[in-house]
């Protein structure tokens, strides 16, 4: 029942907020050209007329919901880039990094093919993570033919002002999902790189 409420009052909602920022441009403490507050205004009027003509609707909203609510995906994929980095270092227990280091251009070459690896698999096991959670929650909870529907038709999405389909959204946040955790993790290598021993590095980042 609260779900059909949003649903039906959305777009009041949507027009309100668009009414309230621009009356409140008409008071002179607000209108203050350059001022933050005259800044914030506009800029919510500005956001909220983006979806001024998103149409919601009652639909199978759960599947995608559940995903986007799923943040415990991203904790699993970085701890097996951690296992990934960890083993990248494999050489300082085996003293081959000595022989590495001495040689021309050594220490550049294996960072170079150290990134590239990370880059690789933070790609392929954030993909397989990320779209296998995804097609469970969408056996599980349902919505595949709603996908194109409005993000917004989620109520956790009323703020959200880009005018965008939940497979949309669900694609824009892989990707963005997937640039964070490559770069944490070059960032956590960066930490193995500085400690002679991996074991202090794991340490170190299991710590903070």
């Amino acid at each position: 029942a609260s779900h059909a409420s949003y649903i039906e009052e959305y777009q009041a909602n949507v027009d309100t907020i668009i009414a309230n920022a621009d009356k409140l441009k008409k008071y002179s403490i607000f209108n203050r050209a350059g001022s933050f507050s005259y800044a914030n205004i506009l800029q919510t009027s500005s956001d909220f007329k983006r979806v001024d003509n998103v149409v919601v609707m009652e639909d199978e909203y759960k599947g995608v919901r559940n995903h986007t609510a799923y943040y415990y995906q991203y904790f699993f994929t970085m701890a097996v880039m951690i296992f990934v980095i960890y083993d990248l270092f494999n050489q300082r227990d085996n003293g081959m990094w000595e022989l590495t280091y001495s040689s021309p251009n050594g220490r550049t070459m294996l960072a170079l093919k150290q990134i590239a690896v990370i880059a690789v698999a933070g790609v392929v096991i954030h993909s397989v993570i990320y779209w296998s959670t995804f097609l469970v929650s969408m056996i599980q909870s349902g919505g595949v033919n709603d996908l194109g529907n409005p993000i917004q038709t989620i109520e956790e999405f009323a703020r959200f002002t880009y005018p965008l389909s939940k497979i949309q959204y669900v694609a824009v946040l892989y990707l963005i999902s997937l640039i964070c955790i490559v770069s944490l993790s070059t960032i956590i290598w960066a930490v193995f790189v500085l400690f002679r021993s991996r074991n202090y590095a794991l340490i170190s980042i299991l710590i903070f």
